[in-house]
Protein backbone atom coordinates (compact mmCIF):
# COMPACT_ATOMS: atom_id res chain seq x y z
CA UNK A 1 0.00 0.00 0.00
CA UNK A 2 0.93 3.65 0.33
CA UNK A 3 1.54 5.95 3.28
CA UNK A 4 1.51 9.75 3.23
CA UNK A 5 2.80 12.06 5.94
CA UNK A 6 1.98 15.74 6.43
CA UNK A 7 3.72 18.07 8.85
CA UNK A 8 1.43 20.11 11.12
CA UNK A 9 4.05 21.62 13.44
CA UNK A 10 7.80 21.75 13.92
CA UNK A 11 9.43 22.94 17.15
CA UNK A 12 12.98 22.83 18.47
CA UNK A 13 12.67 19.24 19.69
CA UNK A 14 9.46 17.73 18.29
CA UNK A 15 7.47 17.49 15.08
CA UNK A 16 3.70 16.85 14.85
CA UNK A 17 2.55 14.95 11.76
CA UNK A 18 -0.51 13.33 10.20
CA UNK A 19 -0.02 9.82 8.80
CA UNK A 20 -2.55 8.37 6.36
CA UNK A 21 -2.29 5.08 4.50
CA UNK A 22 -4.18 2.31 2.77
CA UNK A 23 -3.24 -1.08 1.36
CA UNK A 24 -3.72 -4.82 1.53
CA UNK A 25 -2.05 -7.50 3.63
CA UNK A 26 0.56 -9.61 1.85
CA UNK A 27 -0.96 -13.00 2.60
CA UNK A 28 -4.68 -12.17 2.58
CA UNK A 29 -7.29 -10.16 0.74
CA UNK A 30 -7.99 -7.95 3.75
CA UNK A 31 -7.53 -4.20 3.44
CA UNK A 32 -5.77 -2.08 6.05
CA UNK A 33 -6.34 1.65 6.42
CA UNK A 34 -5.46 4.31 8.97
CA UNK A 35 -5.33 8.05 9.48
CA UNK A 36 -3.51 8.92 12.69
CA UNK A 37 -1.58 11.70 14.40
CA UNK A 38 1.95 11.44 15.78
CA UNK A 39 4.41 13.58 17.71
CA UNK A 40 7.99 12.50 17.06
CA UNK A 41 11.27 13.60 18.68
CA UNK A 42 13.36 15.35 16.03
CA UNK A 43 16.60 13.73 17.22
CA UNK A 44 15.23 10.24 16.49
CA UNK A 45 12.97 10.70 13.46
CA UNK A 46 14.49 7.69 11.72
CA UNK A 47 13.01 5.39 14.39
CA UNK A 48 9.50 6.68 13.58
CA UNK A 49 8.50 6.03 17.19
CA UNK A 50 5.96 8.53 18.48
CA UNK A 51 6.24 10.00 21.92
CA UNK A 52 3.50 9.25 24.44
CA UNK A 53 1.40 12.09 25.80
CA UNK A 54 2.25 11.02 29.34
CA UNK A 55 5.91 11.78 28.58
CA UNK A 56 4.89 15.33 27.73
CA UNK A 57 2.06 16.11 30.14
CA UNK A 58 2.04 13.44 32.84
CA UNK A 59 -0.39 10.67 33.73
CA UNK A 60 -3.37 13.04 34.07
CA UNK A 61 -3.27 13.56 30.30
CA UNK A 62 -4.60 10.02 29.77
CA UNK A 63 -7.83 11.02 31.48
CA UNK A 64 -8.18 13.98 29.11
CA UNK A 65 -7.73 11.68 26.10
CA UNK A 66 -10.18 9.08 27.41
CA UNK A 67 -12.79 11.77 28.10
CA UNK A 68 -12.31 13.19 24.61
CA UNK A 69 -12.74 9.76 23.03
CA UNK A 70 -15.90 9.01 25.02
CA UNK A 71 -17.45 12.38 24.13
CA UNK A 72 -16.63 11.85 20.45
CA UNK A 73 -18.13 8.35 20.43
CA UNK A 74 -21.35 9.73 21.94
CA UNK A 75 -21.44 12.57 19.42
CA UNK A 76 -20.91 10.18 16.48
CA UNK A 77 -23.22 7.55 17.98
CA UNK A 78 -20.67 4.77 17.57
CA UNK A 79 -19.69 1.85 19.78
CA UNK A 80 -16.28 0.70 20.91
CA UNK A 81 -16.55 -2.18 18.44
CA UNK A 82 -16.67 0.37 15.58
CA UNK A 83 -13.27 1.83 16.46
CA UNK A 84 -10.23 0.68 14.47
CA UNK A 85 -6.54 0.54 15.41
CA UNK A 86 -7.36 0.42 19.12
CA UNK A 87 -3.70 -0.22 19.99
CA UNK A 88 -2.86 3.26 18.64
CA UNK A 89 -5.82 5.06 20.17
CA UNK A 90 -4.07 6.65 23.15
CA UNK A 91 -1.03 7.58 21.04
CA UNK A 92 -2.88 9.20 18.13
CA UNK A 93 -2.56 12.85 19.09
CA UNK A 94 -0.95 15.97 17.68
CA UNK A 95 -1.14 19.76 17.55
CA UNK A 96 -3.64 22.06 15.87
CA UNK A 97 -3.79 25.87 15.55
CA UNK A 98 -6.89 27.70 16.77
CA UNK A 99 -7.33 31.43 17.42
CA UNK A 100 -3.63 32.16 17.72
CA UNK A 101 -2.53 29.24 19.88
CA UNK A 102 -1.42 25.62 19.62
CA UNK A 103 -3.72 23.01 21.16
CA UNK A 104 -3.63 19.24 21.56
CA UNK A 105 -6.03 17.20 19.46
CA UNK A 106 -6.65 13.47 19.23
CA UNK A 107 -7.93 11.31 16.39
CA UNK A 108 -9.96 8.12 16.20
CA UNK A 109 -10.43 5.78 13.22
CA UNK A 110 -13.78 4.00 12.94
CA UNK A 111 -16.15 2.21 10.59
CA UNK A 112 -19.64 3.51 9.88
CA UNK A 113 -21.96 2.03 7.24
CA UNK A 114 -19.03 -0.14 6.06
CA UNK A 115 -16.98 2.99 5.34
CA UNK A 116 -13.64 4.00 6.87
CA UNK A 117 -13.80 7.33 8.65
CA UNK A 118 -11.85 9.37 11.17
CA UNK A 119 -12.74 12.10 13.63
CA UNK A 120 -10.71 14.60 15.65
CA UNK A 121 -11.43 15.65 19.22
CA UNK A 122 -10.08 18.22 21.67
CA UNK A 123 -7.71 17.16 24.44
CA UNK A 124 -8.36 19.65 27.21
CA UNK A 125 -4.83 20.18 28.48
CA UNK A 126 -2.35 22.83 27.33
CA UNK A 127 0.79 21.72 25.46
CA UNK A 128 3.80 22.00 27.80
CA UNK A 129 6.60 24.49 27.19
CA UNK A 130 9.04 21.73 26.21
CA UNK A 131 6.79 21.02 23.22
CA UNK A 132 5.72 24.58 22.32
CA UNK A 133 8.27 27.02 23.73
CA UNK A 134 6.64 30.32 22.73
CA UNK A 135 2.88 30.55 22.24
CA UNK A 136 1.86 34.03 23.43
CA UNK A 137 -0.68 36.15 21.57
CA UNK A 138 -0.15 39.72 22.74
CA UNK A 139 -3.12 41.16 20.79
CA UNK A 140 -6.61 39.93 21.66
CA UNK A 141 -8.24 37.61 19.12
CA UNK A 142 -11.35 39.83 19.13
CA UNK A 143 -9.23 42.85 18.16
CA UNK A 144 -7.54 40.85 15.38
CA UNK A 145 -10.90 39.73 13.95
CA UNK A 146 -12.23 43.29 14.09
CA UNK A 147 -9.20 44.49 12.14
CA UNK A 148 -9.09 41.55 9.70
CA UNK A 149 -12.48 39.78 9.54
CA UNK A 150 -11.00 37.02 7.35
CA UNK A 151 -8.33 36.11 9.92
CA UNK A 152 -7.97 32.41 10.67
CA UNK A 153 -4.77 32.57 12.73
CA UNK A 154 -2.26 35.06 14.12
CA UNK A 155 1.23 35.18 15.59
CA UNK A 156 2.73 38.00 17.66
CA UNK A 157 6.44 38.64 18.20
CA UNK A 158 8.09 38.24 21.61
CA UNK A 159 8.86 41.98 21.49
CA UNK A 160 5.09 42.60 21.18
CA UNK A 161 5.64 44.97 18.25
CA UNK A 162 4.58 42.82 15.25
CA UNK A 163 1.55 40.66 14.47
CA UNK A 164 1.28 38.27 11.51
CA UNK A 165 -2.34 37.67 10.56
CA UNK A 166 -3.11 34.61 8.44
CA UNK A 167 -6.08 34.57 6.06
CA UNK A 168 -6.98 31.99 3.41
CA UNK A 169 -4.93 33.80 0.78
CA UNK A 170 -2.16 35.75 2.49
CA UNK A 171 -0.14 36.64 5.56
CA UNK A 172 -0.65 40.29 6.56
CA UNK A 173 2.02 41.88 8.75
CA UNK A 174 1.10 44.79 11.01
CA UNK A 175 2.93 46.86 13.57
CA UNK A 176 1.60 46.76 17.13
CA UNK A 177 1.63 49.61 19.62
CA UNK A 178 0.28 49.26 23.15
CA UNK A 179 -1.55 46.03 22.30
CA UNK A 180 -3.34 47.69 19.36
CA UNK A 181 -2.81 46.91 15.67
CA UNK A 182 -1.55 49.93 13.71
CA UNK A 183 -3.36 51.27 10.67
CA UNK A 184 -1.71 50.08 7.45
CA UNK A 185 -0.03 46.71 6.87
CA UNK A 186 3.76 46.65 6.79
CA UNK A 187 3.67 43.88 4.21
CA UNK A 188 1.43 41.32 2.54
CA UNK A 189 2.67 37.84 1.59
CA UNK A 190 0.56 35.71 -0.75
CA UNK A 191 0.17 32.02 0.08
CA UNK A 192 -1.03 29.09 -2.02
CA UNK A 193 -4.17 27.07 -1.34
CA UNK A 194 -2.24 24.10 0.04
CA UNK A 195 0.18 26.08 2.22
CA UNK A 196 -0.11 26.26 6.01
CA UNK A 197 2.08 27.62 8.80
CA UNK A 198 3.93 24.88 10.64
CA UNK A 199 6.51 26.96 12.49
CA UNK A 200 7.12 30.53 13.69
CA UNK A 201 10.75 31.33 14.47
CA UNK A 202 11.53 34.75 15.91
CA UNK A 203 15.06 36.09 15.63
CA UNK A 204 17.07 39.18 16.54
CA UNK A 205 20.63 40.34 15.88
CA UNK A 206 22.88 38.09 13.76
CA UNK A 207 20.24 35.35 13.75
CA UNK A 208 18.12 37.43 11.36
CA UNK A 209 20.84 37.27 8.69
CA UNK A 210 21.39 33.57 9.35
CA UNK A 211 17.70 32.77 8.82
CA UNK A 212 17.48 35.03 5.76
CA UNK A 213 20.47 33.30 4.12
CA UNK A 214 19.08 29.84 4.90
CA UNK A 215 15.63 30.61 3.50
CA UNK A 216 17.12 32.26 0.40
CA UNK A 217 19.22 29.18 -0.31
CA UNK A 218 16.12 26.96 0.04
CA UNK A 219 14.18 29.12 -2.41
CA UNK A 220 17.04 29.02 -4.91
CA UNK A 221 17.19 25.22 -4.64
CA UNK A 222 13.52 24.80 -5.57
Amino acid sequence: GTVQKRIDYIGNDYVSIQVSGKGSYEYSDKIWQENILQILPIDSLANNKNIKITDLSGEESLGAIELGIQNTMMKLNIEESDILNKHKLLDSFGLVRKMGHWFFKGRINYMLDNEFRYADYNINILPPSKLVIYDDLNVSWTHIKNKVPGAIDAFTSPNKDIVLVLTKGEIIIYGVEGGEIEGSPLRRISIKDNETIIMAEWATGDYVDNWSETLSSLRNAE
